[in-house]
């Protein structure tokens, strides 16, 4: 997996926090802020590889 851009308001380093529904069978996945738990950015999907989409998507800043 690819390693997160930091926060882009306040640098901080991210992670990820990964939650399976079982009885939906839906993986979700959160980037959120170490400190204060905040969810910067949210992805639901049934496929694993949306973890991956994720990462790609929080990485993309709008003056690349």
């Amino acid at each position: 997996m690819t390693d997160l851009m930091p926060c882009p308001f306040c640098g901080c380093e991210m992670s990820i926090a990964i939650r399976y529904y079982s009885g939906m069978k839906i993986n979700h996945y959160s980037i959120v802020h170490p400190d204060n738990g905040c969810i910067l950015e949210n992805y639901e999907s049934l496929e694993t590889s949306a973890c991956g989409e994720l990462v790609d998507k929080w990485n993309r800043r709008m003056s690349e």
